[in-house]
């Protein structure tokens, strides 16, 4: 079950013209991002997956899966290793 994880800091850089909220989920292998505004498709291959750049504790933490739902407004990361309550996360995106 997807769960807000209040103990879970998430810092996150994304496309300065669409609106990140600041709630996220997670499950501990994948975060939820949630924007305010709807976004374009996503393709889930190795292309899409190196735009996310994910930090757990200074270490990187491949996405291996992406996805778009909740209509177009959230974007969920799998990622290599699970996040912990307590981690520190960095959730870079490059065009």
């Amino acid at each position: 079950t997807m769960a807000q994880r209040p103990g879970l800091e998430v810092v996150l850089a994304v496309e300065p013209q669409k609106k990140l909220k600041k709630t996220f989920a997670t499950n501990g292998a994948t975060i939820v991002l949630k924007f305010t505004e709807a976004l374009k498709d996503i393709t889930d291959n190795a292309n899409t997956r190196n735009q996310f750049a994910v930090l757990t504790n200074g270490a990187t933490n491949a996405v291996t899966g992406i996805a778009l739902g909740g209509s177009n407004k959230e974007v969920t990361l799998t990622l290599t290793n699970t996040v912990e309550d307590g981690d520190e996360v960095t959730v870079a995106y490059t065009k």
